[in-house]
């Protein structure tokens, strides 16, 4: 029988939730961030660019030397303009080739980064690497910008918003960004409203993230019941990915 594949950032929290989990779980830890901001180049798309450098002119090839497979150009657009172009940490490329194995015999993958914005960030990252999943758009997908709007969302307007409703801080006077509380979830409430996923025909991290904040908050009524958020949340709840990973929850809680 398949076992489910469980990512988690450290290698001691992976040993520790693997004892919990139990023997229908595989946990592997990413050893942290396995992607970041190439060192040689800016890190970002700009107009006449594509990959994120500037066109150059191709060198003759050595007798003998490997042929390197082309690299799919990315066009710079008003959509994708100034995205980051991560690239994997050479130190973490044997961590993600044992991922990436791990991963193809696995009945269903979980993301289990730290709830922060570099636990967040490490999730996106993993994401991006498994091509033969639907977790994030392609580069070349016109769904990436929003995916990433989304996906960052999370950390950067919805804990915080919600964090301030619970303690009854009021906002800083500086813009938050985000306007006021009903503002953002008046926003949010329109982007789920009558749509079965955040972004696109299908799950993505993206729905992973932002969604399990607004079950946090419904639960703890740090949200309002409004009823685009609720059939959301509970959309998302029915999911035999999310039921598995309820139960699991529970059962390492008791």
């Amino acid at each position: 029988m398949a076992r489910s594949l469980v990512i988690v950032e450290s290698p001691a929290k992976a040993k520790t939730i693997n004892k919990y989990l139990g023997r229908n779980y595989n946990v592997k830890a990413s050893y942290g961030h396995v992607m970041d901001l190439p060192k040689k180049t800016i890190g970002i798309l700009l107009p006449g660019e594509q990959n994120g450098k500037k066109g150059k002119r191709k060198r003759k090839a050595k007798a003998g030397a490997p042929v390197k497979k082309p690299v799919k150009p990315v066009v710079v657009t008003s959509e994708n303009i100034f995205e980051p172009t991560y690239e994997v940490i050479p130190s973490k490329l044997k961590v993600i080739g044992d991922l990436q194995k791990a991963a193809s015999t696995a009945e269903a993958i979980y993301l289990a980064g730290d709830p922060d914005r570099e636990g967040e960030a490490i999730c996106a990252h993993l994401a991006d690497k498994y091509a033969y999943g639907t977790l994030a758009p392609t580069r070349e997908s016109p769904l990436r910008p929003h995916y990433l709007k989304w996906l960052f969302f999370d950390a950067g307007v919805l804990e915080p918003a919600m964090s301030m409703r619970r303690y009854k801080l009021a906002a800083p006077a500086r813009e938050t960004g985000w306007g006021d509380f009903e503002t953002m979830v008046s926003i949010l409430s329109r982007a789920v409203e009558g749509r079965a996923f955040i972004v696109g025909d299908h799950l993505t991290a993206a729905d992973v993230v932002v969604g399990s904040s607004i079950q946090v908050g419904l639960f703890n009524d740090f949200l309002p019941r409004s009823p685009a958020l609720v059939s959301y949340a509970d959309r998302l709840g029915a999911r035999p990915a999310c039921k598995k990973a309820s139960e699991a929850t529970w059962l390492a809680a008791r």
